[in-house]
């Protein structure tokens, strides 16, 4: 069921494969886990974000709008295969090959 989902996701966003990368906290923000003690996979609770270095490949599934949660249907996490998704928190700012989260910055590139 899984791959068939994937592949409707593929076929209708294939021009929106991206990587993103978290660059850092902002502050006032969530305080982030080390990469030390991140477990992926896992939920990481309300009170805490994403480490810094943390990053994702996959597709965009809308485009990244102020005031909206960037969603992607991750295909890899940190350099290894780990299907899934990814939701940030609210878009707040958006820059050239950047955008800000009410937790963190990232960049981003589309592959």
């Amino acid at each position: 069921m899984w791959e068939k989902f994937r592949c409707l996701i593929m076929s209708s966003h294939k021009d929106k494969l991206i990587y993103i990368e978290k660059l850092a906290s902002v502050p006032g923000g969530r305080p982030c886990r080390s990469m030390e003690e991140h477990v992926m996979g896992d939920y990481q609770g309300d009170g805490l974000s994403i480490p810094v270095e943390y990053n994702i490949e996959g597709y965009l599934l809308e485009d990244i709008k102020l005031r909206s949660k960037v969603i992607i249907s991750r295909t890899k996490r940190n350099g290894e295969d780990a299907d899934g998704f990814f939701i940030s928190s609210l878009v707040t700012e958006i820059g050239n090959n950047y955008f800000k989260t009410e937790n963190s910055v990232y960049s981003y590139k589309f592959l």
